[in-house]
C-alpha cells in the first residue's frame, strides 16, 4: 500500500487505531457490518467514518455555540411548523 511521502508507518498506526476507536465508541452497528470486508477495505471505511463523525461534532458544536442562550428549544420528536409566527398559519413540509 502506498503511503504519502512524509507519513510514517507509527503514523499511519495511529490514524488506524484512532478510527477504530472512534468505530467503538459510536455504538452503532457499523462496526459489526464492516466485518465482512477485507482489513485494508475495512481500515479504510473505519476512517472515512470516523471523519464523518468528526465533521458531524464538529458542526453540531458550532450550531449549539451559535444559538441564542435564550432561544427556546423544540422538544424532541416535535414537528417544526411556522404556525407560531404572527400570521402564519402553514405547516413546513416534512
Amino acid at each position: 500500500m502506498a503511503v504519502a511521502e512524509g507519513i510514517t508507518a507509527t503514523d499511519l498506526a495511529a490514524a488506524r487505531n484512532h478510527a477504530r476507536a472512534v468505530v467503538a465508541r459510536s455504538g452503532t452497528s457499523f462496526g459489526l457490518g464492516m466485518r465482512i470486508l477485507s482489513r485494508q477495505r475495512r481500515d479504510a471505511m473505519f476512517a472515512l467514518y470516523a471523519f464523518c463523525r468528526e465533521i458531524e461534532l464538529t458542526t453540531s458544536r458550532t450550531r449549539a455555540a451559535a444559538r441564542p442562550r435564550n432561544w427556546p428549544r423544540l422538544p424532541s420528536g416535535a414537528r417544526k411548523s411556522t404556525g407560531s409566527l404572527p400570521g402564519s398559519r402553514k405547516s413546513l413540509p416534512r
